[in-house]
């Protein structure tokens, strides 16, 4: 009995090329992505934490009362400890968020990213994911009215 090793040497071939191909199209794709921008920026009031229930017990992570010219966002880090405690705060590795601190964000959905230069104070393409927990508008400041259809 025979085998041919040349079906398997093609099979291969073709699945390497695919993938060179997917590698290169991905690699187009990143290029031609806007950086992202951080068009909200506010400053940090309050420190706090925040319970989370785990089924051993509840454990804690840390949050930030962030306040913008109109709002004031309540922001879970997210970061939960792995048995019991608080999490680790966020911020860059050499410097954490800190009372007073003015930080550049973005909103998306239900979350807060936070440009990561401006926490580790370098250069990078970084970002840091809070959860909202909470917002609401400033006293005096005008909520956006809803679009009305012009007849």
């Amino acid at each position: 009995m025979t085998v041919d090793r040349g079906n398997g040497v093609r099979v291969f071939l073709r699945v390497l090329m695919a993938g060179v191909l997917l590698a290169l199209v991905q690699g187009t794709d990143s290029a031609d992505k806007k950086p992202k921008s951080y068009p909200e920026t506010g400053k940090v009031i309050g420190l706090g934490t925040t319970p989370h229930t785990r089924g051993h017990g509840t454990v804690y992570s840390h949050t930030y009362k962030v306040e913008t010219e109109s709002a004031i966002f309540l922001l879970d880090c997210g970061k939960l400890p792995f048995v019991a405690g608080t999490g680790g705060e966020c911020g860059g590795e050499q410097r954490k968020i800190q009372l007073g601190d003015v930080i550049r964000f973005r909103i998306e959905k239900s979350d807060v990213y936070i440009s990561a230069p401006d926490l580790t104070g370098g250069a990078g393409s970084d970002e840091e994911k809070l959860r909202i927990i909470s917002q609401e508008l400033k006293p005096g400041a005008a909520a956006e009215k809803p679009a009305t259809p012009q007849n």
